[in-house]
């Protein structure tokens, strides 16, 4: 399956028009993003209202995270046509892709620079970082265009940041690491629900465009052009019904493109990332009763499945309000219940018999002894395999029961070798998709043929230090890395702070300050041996010596003075070679 698959409907099935064969394999349509209405919606509403199926074409909805991405399948085979921003096809042949632009999708700009709900003027970006989905796309583009505008240097100026989809861009908004971004016509409807706030509308550097274009490989044209034009055809059906029909097609996108207006992660998971997920429904008491056989996405997902589900809401704590229901028809009761003790949106998922398991993944800068190391990818741990009792169908809730070391168990690496990788590849995946900045707990259970879905991530896992009797489920698993709980402290504090130092240094002046003191300047303008209060230098020492060891604190100094005479940044990652393969040792901290 592919990886990004957010929704396959496939007309090769039962539903399949008298005129398709049932043989036929579907025509992937792909979009750079899912996030934007005027891309992905045609798409949408072309499947769901039968579209391509008049075509005599089997359609399937590929979105992808930029135009970047979405190219290299394009020409891989993999898509048959990409729905992209007009300037990634000029960007695209230009670097000597072997593309061509089949259709107009949209023209006007639609594209917009937004900031935080706070923000400021697009005067105040200068020297910070603006989110773009990737280099080369559209939104890049207009992210250059933008700072070109105010007389700035779009490479020194300011930070052009991929990040990818909407969610990310979102996320890195929130955390400040981002100043800005620039998206398309969904970046009015952030600021319409009070989460961005307009810094610039692009239409004011180029009024007279075009927003967004098809295009396909050149050697699918000569293949398969009849089909290219079919799908064309489908896909104008569905802009002309959202123009003629617009609060019908708003309605059919809220319900197939969740992630549009809703923003739930479980759907952003499924939908945008392609992690696999347990089949699932949200729904919100503000929409009326839940009445599942009414609802079309609840049958889409479930068929005649009648039960048993999960219900619980899609954001908590300790598996509070988390419920097995055994038959379909008491979801509605259970989801009124749910949501009257939340007041939140509630997910309906499909129960897995399988074992239950969970493990942790953070940054790649890690703690072992003291010991800072870096390895290739995120850093994932405490695989451990819950131990449920003979009454519990799900794990009870750490405030009712609280967590023991009888309560897990660390997953046999050797018994489990296969289910063991699969589960460290879900945690990097996830890491990597949301470009997430902390550590993280996923849990996960097996279906009876014992694949691992995720059932949830949990972005603020239990921390506390163990004490006797009682644990947590990332402290427990930190004896099979070699860690302890103050390894796995530092390991966090170091990660965040290595990422700081490389890409946010403007954010942590109060920290870099304290590592480099102040230059007295005398009357003659002559340079003298700096002054530092006692406090400020111990730090400087002390984080010294963590960078590379006790008794090369010198060796440490030279190498960031050298670094910032030759405006080189200077961080973790640069004061040891590599040591072994896959990890680069960084010296040990200095016990206080």
């Amino acid at each position: 399956m592919n990886r990004r698959r957010f929704l396959k409907l496939a007309a090769a099935s039962a539903l399949a028009a008298p005129g398709v064969a049932r043989a036929q394999p579907p025509v992937k349509i792909g979009t750079a993003v899912l996030g934007s209405y005027i891309l992905a919606g045609p798409v949408i509403v072309a499947v769901e209202k039968g579209f391509f199926r008049q075509q005599g074409l089997s359609a399937e909805f590929v979105p992808f995270r930029g135009g970047p991405d979405l190219v290299k399948a394009v020409i891989a085979g993999e898509v048959l046509v990409g729905l992209t921003g007009s300037t990634d096809i000029i960007v695209f042949r230009e670097a000597g892709m072997p593309i061509r632009m089949t259709a107009t999708q949209g023209e006007g700009n639609d594209f917009v620079l937004v900031g935080p709900p706070d923000g400021g003027k697009m005067a105040d970006l200068k020297g910070k970082s603006i989110g773009v989905t990737r280099a080369g796309a559209a939104t890049w583009v207009f992210a250059r265009m933008a700072a070109r505008a105010q007389g700035w240097d779009p490479d020194r100026d300011v930070t052009i940041v991929a990040l990818g989809g909407l969610d990310a861009q979102l996320a890195a908004l929130a955390r400040k690491e981002i100043a800005a971004y620039v998206w398309g016509d969904y970046g009015a409807s952030t600021e319409a629900q009070g989460r961005t706030k307009l810094v610039l509308r692009l239409d004011t550097l180029t009024p007279k465009w075009i927003s967004s274009i098809q295009y396909a490989s050149e050697e699918q044209i000569k293949k398969r052009g009849d089909q290219i034009r079919g799908a064309t055809r489908a896909i104008f059906q569905g802009i002309r019904l959202m123009k003629a029909q617009p609060q019908d097609a708003a309605a059919l996108m809220d319900e197939l493109g969740p992630l549009m207006s809703r923003g739930s992660g479980k759907l952003i998971v499924s939908l945008c990332a392609g992690l696999p997920t347990a089949p699932f429904v949200t729904w919100h008491m503000a929409r009326g009763p839940f009445q599942p056989h009414m609802n079309s996405l609840f049958v889409r997902a479930f068929g005649d499945y009648a039960g048993p589900f999960v219900v619980k809401p899609v954001s908590g704590r300790a598996s509070l309000h988390v419920h097995v229901v055994d038959h379909v028809a008491a979801l509605p009761d259970a989801v009124a219940e749910i949501y009257a003790a939340t007041e939140n949106l509630v997910l309906v998922e499909k129960y897995l018999p399988g074992r239950e398991f969970c493990i942790a993944v953070a940054g790649p800068v890690t703690s072992r002894g003291r010991m800072l190391m870096r390895g290739d990818e995120p850093f994932t741990f405490a695989a451990l395999e819950r131990v449920l009792s003979t009454d519990e169908q799900i794990f009870t809730s750490m405030d009712i029961q609280p967590i023991t070391a009888e309560r897990c168990s660390p997953v046999d690496a050797q018994a489990d070798a296969a289910l063991l990788e699969r589960m460290r590849r879900i945690a990097c995946e996830t890491f990597l998709e949301f470009n997430l900045g902390a550590l993280v707990r996923l849990d996960l259970r097996t279906d009876p043929a014992g694949d691992p879905y995720i059932l949830e991530a949990n972005p603020k896992p239990d921390l506390k230090r163990p004490t006797r009797g009682v644990t947590s489920l990332i402290a427990e698993g930190l004896p099979e890395a070699g860690m302890d709980y103050d390894d796995l402290i530092l390991s966090l504090f170091a990660d965040r702070l290595d990422f700081l130092m490389a890409h946010r240094r403007e954010n942590i002046r109060h920290i870099t300050d304290l590592l480099h003191p102040a230059v007295h300047v005398a009357a003659n303008q002559s340079r003298v041996r700096p002054q530092a209060k006692p406090a400020a230098e111990a730090y400087r020492q002390a984080a010294a010596e963590a960078l590379i060891g006790q008794g090369r604190a010198d060796v440490a100094v030279r190498h960031h003075v050298a670094a910032r005479g030759q405006g080189r940044p200077h961080h973790l990652g640069h004061v040891l070679g590599p040591v072994g393969r896959h990890e680069q040792r960084l010296g040990p901290v200095v016990e206080q």
